[in-house]
Parts: C-alpha cells; structure tokens; sequence
C-alpha cells in the first residue's frame, strides 16, 4: 500500500546529505570549495532524476523526509516551480499531522523542517513541543539508550538551526542543567568511543558555545578515527564496514557518522 511506504537506508542517507550540504553552503570557508559545490551539483541532479517526490500525496510515510529534501533544495538552489510546495502543503491541509501520533522529538523535527519550506501545518507550537519532550525531562544517563540520545541531540539541532541561532534563550532557566547533561553525553559517548555521537554531542555543545577541553579531545579522537578512505565508522568496534554492500548496518555503520562528520565541519566554530 502506498501509505505504507517508508524511507529506507539510502534515501535517509540521500535526505541527511542533504541537510549537511545546505549547513556547509553556509559556511564561507567550505562554500566556494570544488568539491562541495560537485557534491551539491551532483544531490541536486539526483533529486530531480530519482522523481523522490512521487505520489507523495498517498506515500505519506515519506512526508517529513520530502518536507527536509524540499527545505534544503530550496536553499541550495532558487526554487524552480511553486508546484511542489503545493503538493506537500494539500497533504498537510488535510490533517495528516493531526492523525499521527508523534512524542516532543518528532513533533519538533516535523515542525522545524516544516517551517524550512514555508510549509503550513497544524502542530502545536514549538515551545508546547518543547516542554513536553525529553530535553526537558531528560534521561538519567546511566540508562539512556542510543536513541534517547539522539532524541536529545535532533532537539537541540532544530532549536538551533544547526548553528545558525542561540538555542540558549528557547532553553530558558533549563539552559544550565541542559548544558551539564551534555557535557556528561559527551563524556560517555567519548569513553565509549562512540563517534556518531560524539560529534553530535560536540555540534550541541558548540551551538550553546560551552566549548573546552573536552570538546577539543572529543573533536580530535574523532579527526584520528576517520579512516583512510575517507569514512567515519560508528564506533572503535567496527571493522572495516565500508567492504559490505548498503544495507541498514552499513548506513548505521559508515554512512550516518559521516554525514555528521561533514555537519560538524561546517558548524561555526568561532567560539570553540
């Protein structure tokens, strides 16, 4: 059934390029580069060839990856046709968010990217989304999950825009004990050498500008992970991944903390 149609591995990978790609462009010192601007020439090519917007009006398990692809087509190049913002808008008018349930996590992810492509919807407003998600009611450290954690860190990327506003007055008087809990993440996810969340934790810190020297031994254990190929693995216990064919794993594995990589590279980092 067309509504049961869901984003795979590649096209999560393909979309969370995407996303790395238009925080790269903002970032003078990586804008004019040869190589982003063939990568950025070569997603935009792919997107129009794969046709990723088709029958999204049924495909509605692939309405927030479309909306997140919209939004960084849009910033990476002026938008062609005011047709496809149509399109996701009818789907949106006609209540989908309203029928699914979603926790805080999704709720703000859905509302950030939403407002990237100048999308109307009826969700709650972020700062509601906010108080009842879990980077208010955090998990106590020693039995969070993995995705727990990333919850926690996809929260603070949406407050921030990925760098390019202080999430520090959206956080409020929690601002301090938000901050204490990621420098303890940090600390777990460093001992366990755990770069895909390493560097996700480190881009928050660095976006609430509470950067010190366990942010600079965390960025440098990850430089010296990356292997010679040019991929990050997930984690110290992954052997040579990049060897097996694209698979749910390999995407885990490879292809996620790469993309991060590449994010953490591009954020701003003046107040490190």
């Amino acid at each position: 059934m067309p509504d049961e149609v869901v984003p795979g591995p590649t096209r999560k990978a393909f979309a969370e390029l995407g996303l790395a790609l238009r925080v790269a462009r903002r970032n003078p010192a990586l804008r004019d580069r040869a190589d982003v601007a063939r990568l950025v020439r070569w997603w935009l090519e792919t997107l129009d060839a794969q046709d990723m917007f088709f029958d999204i009006e049924n495909r509605l398990g692939l309405l927030s990856h479309c909306a997140a692809l919209l939004a960084c087509a849009g910033d990476l190049r002026p938008p062609r046709s005011p047709l496809l913002r149509r399109r996701l808008q009818i789907v949106l008018d006609r209540g989908y968010c309203d029928r699914i349930e979603r926790n805080g996590w999704n709720g703000l992810d859905l509302h950030y990217y939403f407002a990237a492509a100048g999308l109307r919807h009826e969700l709650p407003p972020a700062e509601i989304l906010l108080g009842i998600s879990s980077l208010v009611r955090r998990p106590p450290l020693p039995y969070a999950h993995d995705i727990d954690l990333y919850a926690i860190t996809h929260i603070v990327f949406d407050l921030a825009d990925f760098g390019r506003r202080d999430p520090r007055p959206a956080l409020g008087a929690a601002c301090g004990e938000v901050a204490a809990y990621l420098r303890g993440a940090l600390a777990l996810c460093l001992a366990e050498r755990n770069w895909d969340l390493c560097a996700e934790f480190l881009m928050c810190r660095l976006f609430l500008r509470d950067v010190g020297e366990l942010d600079r031994l965390a960025a440098a254990q990850i430089v010296a992970a990356q292997d010679p190929r040019g991929f990050v693995p997930r984690s110290a216990d992954v052997a040579d991944p990049a060897t097996r064919p694209m698979d749910r794993q390999l995407f885990d594995d490879v292809n996620h903390t790469s993309i991060v990589g590449l994010l953490l590279a591009a954020a701003d980092w003046s107040t490190a």
